[in-house]
């Protein structure tokens, strides 16, 4: 049974074709307005908010239909990010990342991630 808000979210937003939900933060840094997507466990893209038409165009290319919903702070994420701003660089460290992409870019993505933050 679904509720009411999953019959909207279904239906209107989707017309009628499964919509994958993602939550959507702007956070202000130093360097400018990001533009913050999670799936609720993941962040899935961090990209300047000026970018908003390409990032769209790519997570639908990646999920199909979906769904922003404006979310302060979703799972802490953004937190994190403004504690890196803040000069606490391994802050970032700690946010699961889905990066989509083949198996190789994964790997990559995995492969940058697991290098010391002394080393860089």
């Amino acid at each position: 049974m679904f509720s009411a808000q999953e019959l909207i979210i279904f239906f209107v937003y989707g017309k009628g074709y499964p919509v994958k939900e993602l939550q959507l933060d702007h956070i202000t840094s130093p360097i400018g307005t990001l533009m913050m997507v999670t799936d609720g466990a993941h962040l899935c893209s961090l990209d300047f908010a000026d970018e908003e038409p390409f990032v769209m165009k790519l997570l639908r290319r990646r999920y199909g239909e979906i769904c922003l919903r404006q979310t302060a702070n979703p799972s802490g994420f953004s937190d994190r990010i403004r504690h890196y701003f803040a000069g606490d660089y391994h802050s970032v460290g700690m946010i699961p990342v889905s990066t989509g992409g083949t198996l190789f870019q994964q790997q990559i993505w995995s492969a940058l991630r697991a290098i010391p933050l002394e080393r860089l």
